[in-house]
Protein backbone atom coordinates (compact mmCIF):
# COMPACT_ATOMS: atom_id res chain seq x y z
CA UNK A 1 0.00 0.00 0.00
CA UNK A 2 1.26 3.83 -1.47
CA UNK A 3 1.52 6.35 1.26
CA UNK A 4 1.86 9.82 -0.03
CA UNK A 5 4.49 12.64 0.61
CA UNK A 6 4.18 14.56 3.82
CA UNK A 7 1.59 17.87 3.68
CA UNK A 8 0.46 16.89 0.22
CA UNK A 9 -3.61 16.51 0.82
CA UNK A 10 -4.16 16.54 4.86
CA UNK A 11 -7.62 16.87 6.69
CA UNK A 12 -6.92 20.44 7.86
CA UNK A 13 -10.08 20.33 10.45
CA UNK A 14 -12.42 17.68 11.94
CA UNK A 15 -15.79 18.62 13.27
CA UNK A 16 -17.22 15.61 15.39
CA UNK A 17 -19.24 16.45 17.85
CA UNK A 18 -21.55 19.41 17.07
CA UNK A 19 -23.38 21.81 19.41
CA UNK A 20 -26.90 20.03 19.98
CA UNK A 21 -28.51 16.91 20.04
CA UNK A 22 -26.88 14.08 17.95
CA UNK A 23 -29.58 13.06 16.06
CA UNK A 24 -31.21 16.43 15.35
CA UNK A 25 -30.37 18.58 12.42
CA UNK A 26 -28.03 21.39 13.67
CA UNK A 27 -26.27 19.18 15.71
CA UNK A 28 -24.28 15.88 15.39
CA UNK A 29 -26.92 14.23 12.46
CA UNK A 30 -26.10 17.19 9.92
CA UNK A 31 -23.28 19.56 10.84
CA UNK A 32 -20.25 17.14 11.34
CA UNK A 33 -17.66 17.90 8.38
CA UNK A 34 -13.77 16.74 7.37
CA UNK A 35 -12.17 19.54 6.27
CA UNK A 36 -9.20 18.36 3.19
CA UNK A 37 -6.44 20.95 1.67
CA UNK A 38 -4.04 20.52 -1.53
CA UNK A 39 -0.74 21.52 -0.25
CA UNK A 40 0.60 20.13 -2.91
CA UNK A 41 1.37 21.42 -6.74
CA UNK A 42 -0.37 19.63 -8.96
CA UNK A 43 -4.27 19.27 -8.65
CA UNK A 44 -5.92 16.34 -6.49
CA UNK A 45 -8.42 14.68 -8.90
CA UNK A 46 -11.26 13.25 -6.90
CA UNK A 47 -12.13 9.44 -8.69
CA UNK A 48 -11.86 6.68 -6.25
CA UNK A 49 -11.86 8.78 -3.67
CA UNK A 50 -13.29 7.56 -0.15
CA UNK A 51 -13.14 8.12 3.38
CA UNK A 52 -13.66 5.68 6.35
CA UNK A 53 -13.60 5.91 10.14
CA UNK A 54 -12.61 2.35 9.95
CA UNK A 55 -15.98 0.98 11.05
CA UNK A 56 -17.76 2.06 7.62
CA UNK A 57 -16.33 3.18 4.06
CA UNK A 58 -18.18 5.59 1.97
CA UNK A 59 -17.41 7.37 -1.58
CA UNK A 60 -16.58 11.21 -1.11
CA UNK A 61 -18.53 12.79 -4.48
CA UNK A 62 -19.12 16.39 -5.67
CA UNK A 63 -22.00 18.48 -4.14
CA UNK A 64 -24.04 19.40 -7.67
CA UNK A 65 -26.60 21.46 -6.64
CA UNK A 66 -26.18 24.87 -5.16
CA UNK A 67 -26.95 24.76 -1.07
CA UNK A 68 -28.83 27.86 -0.01
CA UNK A 69 -26.59 30.56 0.89
CA UNK A 70 -23.25 29.01 -0.76
CA UNK A 71 -23.66 30.35 -4.12
CA UNK A 72 -19.90 30.98 -4.07
CA UNK A 73 -18.54 27.68 -3.65
CA UNK A 74 -17.58 25.27 -6.37
CA UNK A 75 -19.90 22.74 -7.10
CA UNK A 76 -19.53 19.04 -9.85
CA UNK A 77 -15.66 19.72 -8.98
CA UNK A 78 -13.74 16.62 -10.53
CA UNK A 79 -10.24 18.17 -8.76
CA UNK A 80 -8.89 19.90 -5.76
CA UNK A 81 -6.43 22.94 -7.15
CA UNK A 82 -3.24 23.42 -5.24
CA UNK A 83 -3.86 25.36 -2.10
CA UNK A 84 -7.42 24.95 -2.49
CA UNK A 85 -9.66 23.73 0.26
CA UNK A 86 -12.29 21.48 0.00
CA UNK A 87 -15.65 19.94 2.91
CA UNK A 88 -16.70 17.01 3.10
CA UNK A 89 -20.33 17.71 4.26
CA UNK A 90 -22.83 15.35 5.79
CA UNK A 91 -25.71 15.22 3.43
CA UNK A 92 -28.51 16.15 5.87
CA UNK A 93 -26.49 19.51 6.16
CA UNK A 94 -28.94 20.98 3.11
CA UNK A 95 -32.20 19.80 5.00
CA UNK A 96 -30.91 21.45 8.17
CA UNK A 97 -29.55 24.89 6.60
CA UNK A 98 -32.59 24.85 4.88
CA UNK A 99 -35.46 24.38 8.21
CA UNK A 100 -33.38 26.80 9.80
CA UNK A 101 -30.99 29.30 7.67
CA UNK A 102 -29.36 30.52 10.47
CA UNK A 103 -27.46 27.03 10.58
CA UNK A 104 -25.11 27.95 8.16
CA UNK A 105 -21.32 27.67 8.19
CA UNK A 106 -20.25 30.84 6.77
CA UNK A 107 -17.74 29.74 3.82
CA UNK A 108 -15.54 31.35 2.08
CA UNK A 109 -15.79 31.47 -1.97
CA UNK A 110 -14.12 28.47 -3.42
CA UNK A 111 -14.80 26.06 -1.46
CA UNK A 112 -14.73 23.36 -2.94
CA UNK A 113 -18.13 21.08 -1.60
CA UNK A 114 -17.96 17.35 -1.09
CA UNK A 115 -20.53 15.28 0.76
CA UNK A 116 -19.99 11.44 1.26
CA UNK A 117 -21.87 9.30 -1.43
CA UNK A 118 -24.48 6.93 0.36
CA UNK A 119 -24.97 8.97 4.14
CA UNK A 120 -23.63 10.22 6.97
CA UNK A 121 -20.05 9.72 8.00
CA UNK A 122 -18.99 6.31 8.98
CA UNK A 123 -21.93 4.28 10.58
CA UNK A 124 -24.40 6.94 12.75
CA UNK A 125 -22.16 9.43 12.11
CA UNK A 126 -18.72 10.38 14.09
CA UNK A 127 -17.60 9.01 17.59
CA UNK A 128 -15.93 11.89 19.88
CA UNK A 129 -12.67 9.97 19.08
CA UNK A 130 -13.27 8.81 15.81
CA UNK A 131 -10.42 9.55 13.21
CA UNK A 132 -10.39 9.48 9.76
CA UNK A 133 -8.47 8.48 6.15
CA UNK A 134 -8.97 9.72 2.91
CA UNK A 135 -8.08 7.09 0.65
CA UNK A 136 -8.07 5.93 -3.28
CA UNK A 137 -9.05 2.54 -4.10
CA UNK A 138 -12.62 1.08 -3.45
CA UNK A 139 -15.21 0.73 -0.41
CA UNK A 140 -13.42 -2.48 0.07
CA UNK A 141 -9.90 -1.81 -0.89
CA UNK A 142 -7.76 0.70 0.16
CA UNK A 143 -4.93 1.45 -2.74
CA UNK A 144 -3.64 4.76 -1.53
CA UNK A 145 -3.52 6.43 1.83
CA UNK A 146 -4.03 10.09 0.87
CA UNK A 147 -4.39 11.75 4.27
CA UNK A 148 -5.28 11.22 7.79
CA UNK A 149 -6.23 12.05 10.83
CA UNK A 150 -5.62 9.37 13.84
CA UNK A 151 -3.74 8.35 16.78
CA UNK A 152 -0.07 8.32 16.63
CA UNK A 153 0.79 4.66 15.50
CA UNK A 154 -2.07 3.87 13.63
CA UNK A 155 -1.96 2.56 10.46
CA UNK A 156 -5.33 0.82 8.82
CA UNK A 157 -4.84 -2.27 6.82
CA UNK A 158 -8.39 -2.01 4.95
CA UNK A 159 -11.48 0.31 4.86
CA UNK A 160 -13.36 -1.34 7.43
CA UNK A 161 -10.78 -3.10 9.54
CA UNK A 162 -11.59 -1.92 13.39
CA UNK A 163 -12.43 1.53 14.70
CA UNK A 164 -9.75 4.17 13.75
CA UNK A 165 -9.14 6.28 16.55
CA UNK A 166 -8.01 10.29 17.20
CA UNK A 167 -7.98 10.63 20.93
CA UNK A 168 -5.87 13.19 21.77
CA UNK A 169 -6.76 16.28 22.18
CA UNK A 170 -9.87 15.09 23.75
CA UNK A 171 -12.73 15.98 22.32
CA UNK A 172 -14.89 18.96 23.34
CA UNK A 173 -18.54 19.90 22.16
CA UNK A 174 -18.75 22.37 19.79
CA UNK A 175 -14.66 22.78 18.82
CA UNK A 176 -13.33 21.27 16.27
CA UNK A 177 -9.66 19.91 16.21
CA UNK A 178 -7.16 21.57 13.31
CA UNK A 179 -4.38 20.47 12.18
CA UNK A 180 -1.69 22.63 13.60
CA UNK A 181 1.69 21.31 12.33
CA UNK A 182 1.50 19.85 8.65
CA UNK A 183 4.88 20.21 7.49
CA UNK A 184 6.36 17.52 9.73
CA UNK A 185 5.96 13.90 9.22
CA UNK A 186 2.59 13.89 10.61
CA UNK A 187 0.33 16.23 11.65
CA UNK A 188 -0.61 17.80 14.91
CA UNK A 189 -3.85 18.10 16.06
CA UNK A 190 -5.55 20.84 18.37
CA UNK A 191 -8.34 23.17 19.36
CA UNK A 192 -6.88 26.02 17.38
CA UNK A 193 -8.29 29.54 18.72
CA UNK A 194 -11.80 27.48 19.27
CA UNK A 195 -13.99 29.30 16.59
CA UNK A 196 -15.16 26.66 14.02
CA UNK A 197 -13.61 27.77 10.53
CA UNK A 198 -14.79 25.19 7.64
CA UNK A 199 -13.40 25.95 4.52
CA UNK A 200 -10.21 28.25 5.73
CA UNK A 201 -6.58 27.29 6.02
CA UNK A 202 -5.67 30.25 8.12
CA UNK A 203 -1.94 29.58 7.78
CA UNK A 204 -1.99 29.53 4.18
CA UNK A 205 -1.32 32.54 2.72
CA UNK A 206 -1.08 33.43 -0.74
CA UNK A 207 -0.55 30.03 -1.94
CA UNK A 208 2.60 29.37 0.25
CA UNK A 209 2.40 27.61 3.97
CA UNK A 210 4.69 28.49 6.87
CA UNK A 211 5.62 26.82 10.00
CA UNK A 212 8.36 27.51 12.62
CA UNK A 213 8.92 25.78 16.44
CA UNK A 214 11.44 26.80 19.00
CA UNK A 215 13.75 25.80 21.45
CA UNK A 216 13.91 26.46 25.12
CA UNK A 217 15.24 30.18 25.82
CA UNK A 218 18.89 30.42 26.35
CA UNK A 219 19.37 33.00 29.13
CA UNK A 220 23.04 33.24 28.61
CA UNK A 221 22.65 34.43 24.98
CA UNK A 222 19.36 35.98 25.47
CA UNK A 223 18.34 34.05 22.35
CA UNK A 224 16.00 31.31 20.95
CA UNK A 225 16.53 28.46 18.66
CA UNK A 226 13.48 28.93 15.33
CA UNK A 227 13.53 26.23 13.08
CA UNK A 228 11.51 27.18 9.77
CA UNK A 229 9.56 24.96 7.34
CA UNK A 230 8.30 26.40 4.22
CA UNK A 231 6.32 24.93 1.34
CA UNK A 232 4.87 26.40 -2.06
CA UNK A 233 1.23 25.13 -1.97
CA UNK A 234 0.36 26.57 -5.41
CA UNK A 235 2.81 25.98 -7.84
CA UNK A 236 6.10 24.17 -8.18
CA UNK A 237 8.92 26.26 -6.72
CA UNK A 238 12.53 25.54 -6.74
CA UNK A 239 15.39 28.05 -5.85
CA UNK A 240 17.12 30.87 -3.46
CA UNK A 241 13.77 32.37 -1.49
CA UNK A 242 14.21 35.58 0.51
CA UNK A 243 12.92 36.15 3.98
CA UNK A 244 13.21 38.46 6.76
CA UNK A 245 12.81 38.84 10.55
CA UNK A 246 10.21 41.65 11.67
CA UNK A 247 9.43 43.04 14.57
CA UNK A 248 5.98 44.93 14.66
CA UNK A 249 5.36 48.13 17.53
CA UNK A 250 2.18 50.68 17.12
CA UNK A 251 2.39 49.55 13.65
CA UNK A 252 5.96 50.45 12.99
CA UNK A 253 8.42 47.31 11.36
CA UNK A 254 11.62 46.84 11.89
CA UNK A 255 13.92 44.78 10.03
CA UNK A 256 16.11 42.15 12.48
CA UNK A 257 17.13 39.64 10.17
CA UNK A 258 17.35 38.55 6.84
CA UNK A 259 18.11 35.58 4.55
CA UNK A 260 17.17 33.08 1.78
CA UNK A 261 15.77 29.14 1.98
CA UNK A 262 17.02 26.90 -0.75
CA UNK A 263 13.60 25.19 -1.93
CA UNK A 264 13.91 22.01 -3.67
CA UNK A 265 9.99 20.09 -4.60
CA UNK A 266 8.37 23.20 -3.14
CA UNK A 267 9.81 22.99 -0.09
CA UNK A 268 12.52 24.15 2.48
CA UNK A 269 13.89 24.88 5.59
CA UNK A 270 16.01 27.05 7.46
CA UNK A 271 17.59 27.34 11.42
CA UNK A 272 17.52 30.70 13.14
CA UNK A 273 18.34 32.20 16.14
CA UNK A 274 16.14 35.07 17.26
CA UNK A 275 17.48 37.14 20.08
CA UNK A 276 14.52 38.34 22.17
CA UNK A 277 12.70 41.43 22.65
CA UNK A 278 9.07 42.14 24.20
CA UNK A 279 7.34 43.15 20.73
CA UNK A 280 5.65 41.29 18.39
CA UNK A 281 7.71 39.01 15.81
CA UNK A 282 7.30 37.96 12.38
CA UNK A 283 8.60 35.64 9.34
CA UNK A 284 7.72 37.14 6.22
CA UNK A 285 8.56 35.81 2.47
CA UNK A 286 9.51 38.24 0.05
CA UNK A 287 7.91 37.14 -2.83
CA UNK A 288 4.22 37.80 -4.53
CA UNK A 289 2.49 39.84 -2.02
CA UNK A 290 5.18 39.62 1.08
CA UNK A 291 3.03 37.33 3.24
CA UNK A 292 3.83 36.55 6.81
CA UNK A 293 3.54 34.69 9.84
CA UNK A 294 3.70 35.55 13.39
CA UNK A 295 6.55 33.52 15.23
CA UNK A 296 4.75 33.14 19.46
CA UNK A 297 7.83 33.92 21.32
CA UNK A 298 5.96 33.70 24.33
CA UNK A 299 5.81 29.85 23.93
CA UNK A 300 9.35 29.75 25.38
CA UNK A 301 9.53 33.81 26.89
CA UNK A 302 7.76 36.47 28.08
CA UNK A 303 9.46 39.37 29.65
CA UNK A 304 8.41 40.24 33.41
CA UNK A 305 5.14 41.33 34.99
CA UNK A 306 3.47 40.63 31.31
CA UNK A 307 0.00 39.85 32.41
CA UNK A 308 -1.44 40.92 35.25
CA UNK A 309 -4.78 39.87 36.98
CA UNK A 310 -6.38 43.15 37.24
CA UNK A 311 -10.31 42.79 38.51
CA UNK A 312 -11.96 40.03 40.84
CA UNK A 313 -15.42 38.87 41.40
CA UNK A 314 -14.93 35.71 43.98
CA UNK A 315 -18.70 36.74 45.29
CA UNK A 316 -20.89 34.66 42.91
CA UNK A 317 -24.38 36.25 42.76
CA UNK A 318 -27.67 35.23 40.99
CA UNK A 319 -27.31 35.35 37.81
CA UNK A 320 -23.32 36.34 37.63
CA UNK A 321 -20.79 34.25 37.92
CA UNK A 322 -17.56 33.95 39.53
CA UNK A 323 -14.60 36.07 37.02
CA UNK A 324 -11.34 37.91 36.71
CA UNK A 325 -9.87 40.12 34.37
CA UNK A 326 -6.52 39.41 32.75
CA UNK A 327 -4.72 42.66 31.28
CA UNK A 328 -1.72 42.32 28.75
CA UNK A 329 1.02 44.87 29.91
CA UNK A 330 3.78 44.24 27.69
CA UNK A 331 4.63 45.03 24.20
CA UNK A 332 3.79 41.67 22.71
CA UNK A 333 1.15 39.46 22.09
CA UNK A 334 0.55 36.42 24.30
CA UNK A 335 -0.83 33.12 23.41
CA UNK A 336 -2.97 31.99 26.61
CA UNK A 337 -3.23 27.95 25.06
CA UNK A 338 -2.14 25.69 28.07
CA UNK A 339 -2.04 27.83 30.74
CA UNK A 340 -3.10 27.38 34.17
CA UNK A 341 -4.80 29.08 37.24
CA UNK A 342 -4.86 28.19 40.83
CA UNK A 343 -2.59 28.37 43.45
CA UNK A 344 0.17 26.52 44.32
CA UNK A 345 -1.98 23.77 45.95
CA UNK A 346 -4.38 23.45 42.93
CA UNK A 347 -4.71 24.31 39.06
CA UNK A 348 -6.59 24.09 36.46
CA UNK A 349 -6.40 24.99 32.48
CA UNK A 350 -7.22 28.87 31.79
CA UNK A 351 -8.04 27.26 27.84
CA UNK A 352 -6.80 24.84 25.56
CA UNK A 353 -6.89 27.00 22.64
CA UNK A 354 -5.01 29.41 20.78
CA UNK A 355 -6.13 32.34 22.49
CA UNK A 356 -4.09 35.03 21.58
CA UNK A 357 -4.16 38.32 23.94
CA UNK A 358 -2.82 41.15 22.50
CA UNK A 359 -0.47 44.46 23.52
CA UNK A 360 -2.66 46.26 25.75
CA UNK A 361 -5.77 43.74 25.46
CA UNK A 362 -7.67 42.46 28.11
CA UNK A 363 -9.22 38.70 29.13
CA UNK A 364 -12.17 37.77 31.37
CA UNK A 365 -12.53 34.59 32.95
CA UNK A 366 -15.48 32.95 34.06
CA UNK A 367 -16.77 30.23 35.21
CA UNK A 368 -19.73 30.68 32.87
CA UNK A 369 -19.56 32.55 29.88
CA UNK A 370 -23.08 32.78 29.05
CA UNK A 371 -24.37 33.84 32.37
CA UNK A 372 -21.17 36.42 32.15
CA UNK A 373 -22.43 37.43 28.54
CA UNK A 374 -26.02 38.47 29.89
CA UNK A 375 -24.61 40.23 33.08
CA UNK A 376 -22.21 42.56 31.07
CA UNK A 377 -23.11 42.23 27.19
CA UNK A 378 -20.43 43.69 24.71
CA UNK A 379 -17.34 42.20 26.40
CA UNK A 380 -15.06 40.54 24.25
CA UNK A 381 -12.61 38.26 25.25
CA UNK A 382 -14.42 35.78 27.98
CA UNK A 383 -12.88 32.83 28.28
CA UNK A 384 -14.96 29.85 30.11
CA UNK A 385 -12.52 27.27 31.50
CA UNK A 386 -13.08 23.68 30.89
CA UNK A 387 -12.84 22.83 34.35
CA UNK A 388 -13.15 25.48 37.04
CA UNK A 389 -11.00 26.59 39.95
CA UNK A 390 -13.35 28.15 42.69
CA UNK A 391 -12.52 31.22 43.93
CA UNK A 392 -13.26 31.84 48.29
CA UNK A 393 -15.52 34.87 48.74
CA UNK A 394 -13.29 36.30 51.21
CA UNK A 395 -9.45 35.66 51.15
CA UNK A 396 -7.50 33.37 48.43
CA UNK A 397 -4.36 33.51 46.35
CA UNK A 398 -4.72 33.60 42.95
CA UNK A 399 -2.06 32.54 40.11
CA UNK A 400 -1.07 32.35 36.65
CA UNK A 401 1.17 29.41 35.53
CA UNK A 402 2.21 29.86 31.48
CA UNK A 403 2.14 26.94 29.12
CA UNK A 404 5.81 25.48 30.78
CA UNK A 405 4.63 25.71 34.34
CA UNK A 406 6.30 28.83 35.33
CA UNK A 407 4.17 31.30 37.70
CA UNK A 408 3.54 34.38 35.94
CA UNK A 409 1.12 36.43 38.26
CA UNK A 410 0.04 36.47 41.79
CA UNK A 411 -2.13 38.01 43.29
CA UNK A 412 -3.90 38.10 47.17
CA UNK A 413 -7.32 39.52 48.66
CA UNK A 414 -8.84 39.65 52.07
CA UNK A 415 -11.90 41.10 52.98
CA UNK A 416 -10.42 42.51 56.38
CA UNK A 417 -9.05 44.64 53.93
CA UNK A 418 -11.64 46.54 53.68
CA UNK A 419 -14.36 47.74 56.14
CA UNK A 420 -17.49 46.49 53.92
CA UNK A 421 -17.26 44.48 50.70
CA UNK A 422 -20.64 44.53 48.98
CA UNK A 423 -21.11 42.03 46.14
CA UNK A 424 -18.93 44.05 43.78
CA UNK A 425 -15.57 43.06 41.96
CA UNK A 426 -12.31 44.41 43.10
CA UNK A 427 -10.48 46.58 41.45
CA UNK A 428 -6.37 47.11 41.04
CA UNK A 429 -5.21 50.17 41.56
CA UNK A 430 -1.75 49.71 40.14
CA UNK A 431 -0.13 48.13 43.06
CA UNK A 432 2.78 46.43 41.70
CA UNK A 433 2.55 43.52 44.55
CA UNK A 434 -0.76 42.41 44.20
CA UNK A 435 -1.07 40.74 47.59
CA UNK A 436 -1.61 43.78 49.97
CA UNK A 437 -4.51 46.25 51.28
CA UNK A 438 -2.74 48.90 48.88
CA UNK A 439 -3.31 47.19 45.76
CA UNK A 440 -6.57 46.33 45.96
CA UNK A 441 -10.17 48.76 46.25
CA UNK A 442 -13.97 48.18 46.66
CA UNK A 443 -15.13 49.20 43.03
CA UNK A 444 -17.66 51.10 42.43
CA UNK A 445 -19.14 49.59 39.53
CA UNK A 446 -17.59 46.53 37.27
CA UNK A 447 -15.25 47.52 34.32
CA UNK A 448 -14.36 43.89 32.73
CA UNK A 449 -12.65 44.13 29.56
CA UNK A 450 -11.71 47.87 30.63
CA UNK A 451 -9.45 50.13 32.35
CA UNK A 452 -9.77 50.03 36.01
CA UNK A 453 -11.32 53.54 37.25
CA UNK A 454 -9.54 53.17 40.62
CA UNK A 455 -5.87 53.81 38.20
CA UNK A 456 -7.01 57.44 38.03
CA UNK A 457 -7.91 58.02 41.51
CA UNK A 458 -7.33 55.18 44.18
CA UNK A 459 -3.74 54.87 43.43
CA UNK A 460 -2.16 57.83 46.07
CA UNK A 461 -0.84 57.06 49.73
CA UNK A 462 -2.04 60.79 50.34
CA UNK A 463 -5.72 61.62 50.27
CA UNK A 464 -7.09 64.89 49.02
CA UNK A 465 -10.00 66.81 48.07
CA UNK A 466 -10.63 69.30 45.71
CA UNK A 467 -13.95 71.39 44.81
CA UNK A 468 -15.12 73.64 42.17
CA UNK A 469 -16.19 75.97 40.62
CA UNK A 470 -15.67 78.51 43.26
CA UNK A 471 -18.31 80.17 43.52
CA UNK A 472 -20.58 77.97 41.91
CA UNK A 473 -24.13 78.94 40.70
CA UNK A 474 -26.78 76.54 40.73
CA UNK A 475 -29.34 79.11 38.49
CA UNK A 476 -29.58 76.47 35.43
CA UNK A 477 -28.27 78.81 32.98
CA UNK A 478 -25.66 76.23 31.84
CA UNK A 479 -22.59 77.73 33.53
CA UNK A 480 -21.27 76.79 36.96
CA UNK A 481 -24.48 74.95 37.98
CA UNK A 482 -22.81 71.70 39.49
CA UNK A 483 -20.28 72.03 41.97
CA UNK A 484 -18.02 69.02 41.53
CA UNK A 485 -16.16 66.92 44.46
CA UNK A 486 -13.12 65.26 43.08
CA UNK A 487 -11.18 62.89 45.33
CA UNK A 488 -8.17 60.81 45.41
CA UNK A 489 -8.03 57.96 47.84
CA UNK A 490 -5.85 54.90 48.91
CA UNK A 491 -6.90 51.51 47.91
CA UNK A 492 -8.81 50.47 50.96
CA UNK A 493 -10.10 53.60 52.13
CA UNK A 494 -14.45 54.19 52.62
CA UNK A 495 -15.47 58.10 52.66
CA UNK A 496 -18.42 59.96 54.16
CA UNK A 497 -18.69 63.94 52.52
CA UNK A 498 -20.85 66.43 54.03
CA UNK A 499 -21.58 69.56 52.70
CA UNK A 500 -22.07 72.14 56.03
CA UNK A 501 -23.82 75.61 55.65
CA UNK A 502 -22.21 78.15 57.41
CA UNK A 503 -24.61 78.08 60.41
CA UNK A 504 -22.68 74.65 61.00
CA UNK A 505 -25.75 72.28 59.76
CA UNK A 506 -25.38 69.73 57.63
CA UNK A 507 -26.68 70.63 54.38
CA UNK A 508 -26.13 67.66 51.99
CA UNK A 509 -24.84 64.35 52.84
CA UNK A 510 -23.13 61.43 50.23
CA UNK A 511 -22.34 58.00 51.70
CA UNK A 512 -22.17 54.49 50.26
CA UNK A 513 -19.20 53.36 47.84
CA UNK A 514 -17.01 55.90 47.40
CA UNK A 515 -16.80 57.62 43.51
CA UNK A 516 -14.14 59.67 42.18
CA UNK A 517 -16.47 62.40 41.63
CA UNK A 518 -19.52 63.59 43.76
CA UNK A 519 -22.05 66.54 42.18
CA UNK A 520 -24.21 68.39 44.18
CA UNK A 521 -26.53 71.00 42.50
CA UNK A 522 -27.34 73.19 45.49
CA UNK A 523 -30.32 71.46 46.85
CA UNK A 524 -30.35 69.97 50.71
CA UNK A 525 -32.70 67.56 52.03
CA UNK A 526 -35.04 70.76 52.94
CA UNK A 527 -34.77 72.25 49.60
CA UNK A 528 -32.16 75.24 48.04
CA UNK A 529 -29.24 75.86 49.91
CA UNK A 530 -29.26 79.16 51.12
CA UNK A 531 -26.68 81.39 49.38
CA UNK A 532 -23.18 82.03 51.17
CA UNK A 533 -20.15 79.87 52.28
CA UNK A 534 -20.35 76.43 52.80
CA UNK A 535 -18.11 73.81 53.39
CA UNK A 536 -17.21 70.59 51.92
CA UNK A 537 -16.06 67.65 54.26
CA UNK A 538 -14.73 64.33 53.99
CA UNK A 539 -14.68 62.02 56.86
CA UNK A 540 -12.11 58.98 55.23
CA UNK A 541 -11.53 55.90 56.96
CA UNK A 542 -8.87 52.95 57.07
CA UNK A 543 -8.96 49.98 59.40
CA UNK A 544 -9.03 52.02 62.67
CA UNK A 545 -7.91 55.10 61.28
CA UNK A 546 -9.95 58.57 60.50
CA UNK A 547 -9.02 61.74 58.79
CA UNK A 548 -10.94 64.75 57.95
CA UNK A 549 -10.28 66.89 55.40
CA UNK A 550 -12.04 69.92 54.52
CA UNK A 551 -12.23 72.68 51.67
CA UNK A 552 -14.26 76.00 51.89
CA UNK A 553 -17.09 76.70 48.89
CA UNK A 554 -19.16 79.79 48.31
CA UNK A 555 -22.62 79.20 46.93
CA UNK A 556 -24.51 82.16 44.65
CA UNK A 557 -27.81 83.14 43.58
CA UNK A 558 -28.94 85.59 41.27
Amino acid sequence: MAHPLPAQLIVSELYRDPTGAETALGGGKSHEFVEIANLGPDSLALDSLFISNGLEADSIVPVRDTLLGHGLCLYGSRAIAPGAVALILDPDYRSAIAEDTSRRFSLPAGTVLLQCGDGEFGSGGLAADHGVIVYRGMKSRIDTILCSAVDPGTVPGEPAGGKITLSEPVNREGLSLVAAAVLSDRPVFDYGDGILSPGRLEPLRDGWLVESRLSAFDRTAGSVGCSVLVQCASHHFEGALPWRLETLRDGKRRTVQTGTIACSGSRGGADLRITVDSLELRFVLLVDENPSWGIDLSAVWLPALSLRITEIFPKASAGTPEWFEISNTSAMPVSLRNWRFGNGEDTAALTETGFRLEPGAYAVVTKDAAAFSTAFPGVRGVIAPPVWHTLDNTRDTLMLFDATGVPRETICYDARWFDSWPYVPLERNGGDDGCSPSSWCVAARATPGQPNAALYWRNTTVPSLDIGPVPFTPDNDGVGDKLAIRLALTAAATVAIDIYGFDGRVVKRFSGMPQEVYYWDGRGNGGDAPPGPFFVVAEIKQGNKMQRIRKKGILWRK
